[in-house]
Order: C-alpha cells, then sequence, then structure tokens
C-alpha cells in the first residue's frame, strides 16, 4: 500500500489527520516512520515515550498494519478498565490469590486503545495473559515509565477500600503526626529546660560576683 491510498482509504473510515503521522515522528499522534534499518509503528505519548511499537521490512508493511489498526481499533475500546499503577514487582492479583508476577506474561497480537479516566490518558497496548492450568487470564500491562506499570482488565470493577482499610489508614497516617508532633515537644520542652537552666546558673553567678 501507498502512502496516497492509505490516506484515502483512513479518510473513508472517518479517520482524519489529526489522529496520525505518516513519515514524522508527532507527538500524541500515530505514527509510522522509518528507522534505521526498519519502519516502525507506534503511538507518541506526550511524555515522548513510544507505546506498542511494532517493527516492519518494508513501508507497505507498516502502512498496511496502520490501516488494519484503525479498522479494527478505531474507537476507544470502553471494556477495558483501568485497575490500578503499579512498580516491578508490587503485589497486585488478576483474581483472587493470582499474583500478576508469580506467572509468566504472553503478548499476544492483538492491539487495543484504551482510556485511564482517572488520569484523562489515552493508551495503545497489546493483549497479554497468563495461563492458570486450562484457564487464561487476559490483561493489558502498559509500562508508562521505567519499572511503572497501569493494570487494565476487561469487564472488571476495581477493587474499592474497605471502610475498614481506609481507617486503618487514616490512623496509622495520623499515628506517624502525632508521633512526631510528640516529638518535636519533647525537644522543645528540653531546650526550654537548658535555657532556664543555663539562665538561672548565670544570674547566680552574677550575684555571686557582687556579693
Amino acid at each position: 500500500m501507498e502512502s496516497k491510498e492509505l490516506i484515502s482509504k483512513l479518510d473513508d473510515l472517518g479517520i482524519s489527520g489529526e489522529e496520525y503521522s505518516l513519515f514524522k515522528k508527532t507527538t500524541g499522534k500515530y505514527c509510522v516512520v522509518k528507522g534505521n534499518i526498519r519502519w516502525w509503528f507506534y503511538f507518541l505519548e506526550e511524555s515522548g515515550y513510544e507505546s506498542c511499537d511494532k517493527g516492519f521490512d518494508t513501508q507497505a508493511e507498516a502502512l498496511n498494519f496502520m490501516y488494519e489498526f484503525f479498522a479494527n481499533n478505531k474507537y476507544i475500546d470502553s471494556e477495558w478498565i483501568f485497575q490500578k499503577s503499579i512498580g516491578d514487582g508490587d503485589k497486585f492479583e488478576l483474581e483472587e490469590g493470582v499474583n500478576i508476577w508469580d506467572y509468566k506474561w504472553v503478548e499476544t497480537d492483538r492491539l487495543v486503545n484504551v482510556k485511564d479516566n482517572k488520569h484523562q490518558q489515552r493508551y495503545l497496548s497489546t493483549i497479554r495473559y497468563i495461563n492458570i492450568g486450562e484457564k487464561r487470564i487476559e490483561f493489558l500491562a502498559i509500562e508508562v515509565a521505567n519499572c511503572c506499570w497501569i493494570i487494565f482488565q476487561k469487564g472488571k470493577i476495581p477493587e474499592q477500600p474497605s471502610f475498614k482499610k481506609s481507617l486503618y489508614k487514616f490512623f496509622k497516617k495520623q499515628k506517624t503526626y502525632f508521633r512526631y508532633c510528640f516529638k518535636f515537644y519533647k525537644t522543645a520542652v528540653m531546650l526550654i529546660t537548658e535555657t532556664t537552666k543555663t539562665t538561672s546558673q548565670s544570674a547566680n553567678t552574677k550575684s555571686t560576683i557582687r556579693q
């Protein structure tokens, strides 16, 4: 496929040039650009991170992929729901007792457009999955910074912290706050006591000298 044909086909899909860029890196758009050797397709995020890059041997292959991507992923798939931001190794359970880091991630060739409504960010991601016996659990794990991931799952409502947990976190923070306040108070009392003692000793010394 040539670039003119691609532009015409994307126009038929209702995809304007505001959403993609050909042969030039453009922030906030899906791009097809030539690297040192291969052609690349990716979404260039505002941070400069090249999300979900795919490499191709020829320009035609890259342009064909871009068309197929837009034809199949024209709209954001709202069924994929943001779950949590985690760091490398941070415990996150895809299901009860299934820690995401305890299993090998398998990457598919399926791409999906998603939106993190909490932070108002849009991402292009590869669907991944883990196997537990004959069971397959799919998810999205998007590395938004070095060793920092955001997790999406299809149709799963994020677990909300219970009132008991929220109360525990609140009092834990208050406990830390009051501990520091007590240390500050104790230090202040010690300083005042030492200052008063020194002043008293100084006054006594002057009184003795006068006598």
